[in-house]
C-alpha cells in the first residue's frame, strides 16, 4: 500500500538533493541553489518521511510569484504528486496575496500545465543547453481568484507560463 502524500513547507537545504538529483545531476547541491531562495516559500511532498517532490514560490515583483526548481522523484512521476504540489502552490500564491504566477516549463510539460488551463502565447526559446524546440515561451491561465477578477497586464517579463490568480 503507498503512503498518502502529504504537502508542507520546507527549507532550501530540503530541496537541493532533489532538485540536484532530477533538475541538475551534474552540479554539486550548493550549485542548485538559485539566487531567489532566501526569499522563497518552498513546498515539498513527502511520502512517508521521504521527501518525493518540491518546488518554489520566489517573489519577483509587486504581487507576483515565479515557481522555480519543480522537481518529482523519477520513481514517483505520473502518480499525481506534481498535480497536488501544484494545487498547493497556486493556493499557497493566493494565501500570500499575489495576483500572477509565473513559470518556466519544458514542452514535455505542456499537457501538465495545460490540466491547470494553460496555453502558450509567444514563441520557444532556448535556455541552458537545452535546444529551441524543448522550451515554450509565454504560457498564460486565467486562473482567477475566488475573491477578485485580476486582467493579465503586459507580458511575464521574467518567464515564460503566467498564471493570472
Amino acid at each position: 500500500m503507498t503512503a498518502q502524500i502529504q504537502i508542507a513547507r520546507i527549507t532550501t537545504e530540503d530541496c537541493l538533493p532533489l532538485r540536484r538529483e532530477i533538475l541538475w545531476p551534474g552540479l554539486t547541491e550548493d550549485e542548485c541553489r538559485v539566487p531567489q531562495d532566501p526569499e522563497a516559500t518552498h513546498l515539498g511532498a513527502f511520502r512517508g518521511e521521504k521527501l518525493v517532490g518540491c518546488l518554489s514560490l520566489c517573489p519577483i515583483g509587486p504581487d507576483l510569484i515565479q515557481l522555480r526548481k519543480f522537481a518529482v522523484a523519477a520513481e514517483c512521476q505520473g502518480r499525481g504528486i506534481g498535480a497536488q504540489l501544484m494545487r498547493e502552490a497556486i493556493e499557497t500564491c493566493r494565501l500570500l496575496g499575489a495576483e500572477r504566477l509565473e513559470l518556466d516549463a519544458r514542452s514535455s510539460a505542456l499537457g501538465f500545465y495545460e490540466k491547470f488551463g494553460m496555453s502558450r502565447w509567444a514563441p520557444y526559446f532556448s535556455k541552458d543547453r537545452l535546444s529551441i524546440s524543448e522550451w515554450p515561451s509565454r504560457f498564460e491561465s486565467r486562473l482567477l481568484a475566488r475573491k477578485k477578477r485580476v486582467p493579465l497586464v503586459g507580458a511575464c517579463r521574467l518567464s515564460d507560463c503566467c498564471f493570472v490568480l
